[in-house]
C-alpha cells in the first residue's frame, strides 16, 4: 500500500499544528507543508511586543524554519511557495516555487490559509489598489513580514507620527507599542466609541486612558482623507486638521483568506469563512480546513460564527491533522474568549457582548460593579470593573473585566461557568481563595453573583 499523501497549505498556527499532528499520527505518511511567505510557525499575538521592544528580536517568535521543522516534526516544508489553484477532481494543487509552477497530488488536503487584513473603505486607498499601485506606507499588521515592514518605517520616520485605523484589540495594543517608541499617534475609529466590539463601559474606560496618554482620538470618523505622493501617504486630513504622517497602520480587523477554496467551489458561510463539519471536513470530504479561514460554532448561540484566534487555530490544526490521517476527533463549539493589555489596563472578555446578546436572546439582563483587585492596604491594590450578561434563566451569556492581570483568571472562571451551564447566581456560592498579596477579601465574581440574585 502506498504511503498516504497529506498536503497542508498555510504554515502558521493551524497549518504547522496540522502537519505535525498528521506526521505523528501516521509516521508512514508523506506530509508536505506549503507556505506562501517567508516564515512558518510564528507567534502573531506577540507582534506588538516585538514592535515595542519588549521582545528584543523577531526571531524569538519564529519557532521553526524549513530544516528544523523537517528534522523535529518529520514534515517537508516549502516556504515562498504560494498555491495558485486547486483541482479537486484530480486531487492536485498547483503552486509556484522559484518562479516555476509545480503540481503536487494529495490523498487528503488541509487548508490553513488564515486571514488577511480588511481594507477600509477609503477612496484614496481603493483607487490606488484598483489601479494596481501598492501604497508603500499603508501597512497591515498580521504577520512577521508585516512587522518587519513596520519596523523599517519606524526607523526611517521623519516626523515620528503614525496613524492607526481601527481601535479594536490590535489598534489598542499598537497605541501602547508606538507610545513606547515615542511616536505621536492619531487613532481613527469609524464607530462612535473606542473599542466598538466591547461593552460601552469598556470603551469609555479605554477612551479616558488613551487621552491621558495624549493619543489623538477621532471617533465617528467617516470623512477623512489621505494625501498621496509617489505611492506614499504623506498627510492625514481629518476634522479640519492636516497632519503630516510617516505611515499608516491598518488595524480594522481580518477577513478569511480563501481565494483558492472559493475558486475550487468549496462552500463558505456568511463571513466568507469555510464551512466545516465537526471533524473539520469541508464540503469536499477529502479536504479539511483549520484556522482563521474557517467558521466555528458558537457554544452560546449554537450558530456558525467567525472568530480568528491563534489558540483556536492551533486546536483545529491538531484535529484536522489527526482526522486527515484516519482519526476520529471532533471540534467542540467555541466560547469566544480573549484578553488584551493596553498600557497598565488589562481586559478580559468571554462570550457575547451586550449588542450581540440582544440579537440572539430576548430579555437579557446584566450586572456590573467596580471593586479592588487587592485589599486597599496592599501595595498594587487598584480598581477593577466587571460586567456579566445573562439570560432570564440565569445562564451566563458573556462577561468583561478591566483591571490588572487577574482579569484573565476571572474570564476563565466565567468561561467554565458558560461551558457547564452554571448560572450567574451560583457565583456567589463559590468559595474563592484569599491572600492579601494576590486577591481581594471578596471576589468581584461573588459581588456580581449577589447582585444577580437581587
Amino acid at each position: 500500500m502506498n504511503p498516504r499523501k497529506i498536503v497542508v497549505v498555510g504554515g502558521n498556527a493551524a497549518g504547522a499544528a496540522a502537519a505535525a499532528k498528521a506526521a505523528r499520527t501516521d509516521p508512514s505518511a508523506t506530509v508536505t507543508l506549503l507556505e506562501a511567505g517567508n516564515f512558518i510557525s510564528t507567534g502573531t499575538c506577540e507582534l506588538p511586543y516585538v514592535l515595542s521592544g519588549e521582545i528584543s528580536d523577531y526571531k524569538k517568535i519564529v519557532f521553526f524554519d524549513e530544516e528544523s521543522f523537517r528534522i523535529q516534526k518529520g514534515v517537508k516544508v516549502l516556504t515562498n511557495s504560494p498555491v495558485i489553484s486547486l483541482n479537486r477532481r484530480k486531487k492536485e494543487i498547483t503552486f509556484v516555487r522559484e518562479q516555476k509552477e509545480e503540481i503536487l497530488g494529495y490523498d487528503k488536503l488541509i487548508l490553513s490559509t488564515g486571514a488577511k487584513s480588511r481594507i477600509p473603505d477609503i477612496p484614496e486607498i481603493i483607487a490606488e489598489t484598483d489601479e494596481g499601485r501598492e501604497l508603500q506606507n499603508f501597512l497591515p499588521f498580521k504577520t512577521v513580514s508585516n512587522l518587519l515592514r513596520v519596523q523599517e518605517e519606524v526607523y526611517s520616520a521623519k516626523h515620528k507620527r503614525v496613524c492607526i485605523i481601527g481601535s479594536g484589540f490590535i489598534g489598542l495594543e499598537l497605541c501602547e507599542a508606538f507610545k513606547k517608541l515615542n511616536f505621536e499617534i492619531m487613532l481613527i475609529e469609524k464607530m462612535d466609541q473606542i473599542f466598538p466590539s466591547g461593552e460601552t463601559e469598556a470603551g469609555k474606560i479605554f477612551n479616558e486612558l488613551l487621552r491621558e496618554m495624549n493619543i489623538r482620538i477621532f471617533t465617528n470618523a467617516s470623512k477623512y482623507k489621505f494625501r498621496i505622493k509617489d505611492s506614499r501617504i504623506t498627510n492625514l486630513i481629518i476634522d479640519g486638521y492636516d497632519f503630516e504622517v510617516d505611515f499608516v497602520v491598518n488595524a480594522t480587523g481580518f477577513i478569511p483568506q480563501n481565494r483558492i477554496a472559493l475558486e475550487a467551489g468549496l462552500e463558505t458561510g456568511e463571513s466568507g469563512a469555510l464551512r466545516v463539519n465537526s471533524k473539520l471536513q469541508t464540503s469536499d470530504p477529502n479536504i479539511y480546513a483549520a484556522g482563521d479561514n474557517t467558521e466555528n460554532i458558537n457554544l452560546i448561540t449554537r450558530r456558525p460564527f467567525y472568530f480568528p484566534l491563534a489558540t483556536i487555530a492551533q486546536k483545529e490544526g491538531h484535529i484536522a491533522g489527526e482526522n486527515a490521517t484516519g482519526g476520529n476527533n471532533f471540534m467542540r463549539p467555541v466560547i469566544p474568549a480573549i484578553t488584551l493589555k493596553c498600557f497598565d489596563h488589562y481586559l478580559g472578555t468571554v462570550g457575547l457582548n451586550t449588542e450581540t446578546a440582544k440579537k440572539h436572546f430576548r430579555n437579557i439582563k446584566s450586572v456590573q460593579t467596580t471593586h479592588r483587585n487587592l485589599v486597599p492596604v496592599m501595595p498594587g491594590s487598584r480598581g477593577q470593573w466587571g460586567k456579566i450578561i445573562y439570560a432570564e434563566n440565569g445562564n451566563i451569556l458573556g462577561a468583561s473585566f478591566i483591571g490588572g492581570k487577574e482579569v484573565s483568571g476571572l474570564a476563565d472562571i466565567v468561561s467554565t461557568a458558560i461551558r457547564f451551564s452554571i448560572p450567574v447566581t451560583k457565583l456567589d456560592e463559590t468559595d474563592y481563595n484569599y491572600t492579601p498579596a494576590l486577591s481581594p477579601f471578596i471576589n468581584i465574581l461573588s459581588i456580581l453573583g449577589r447582585k444577580a440574585k437581587s
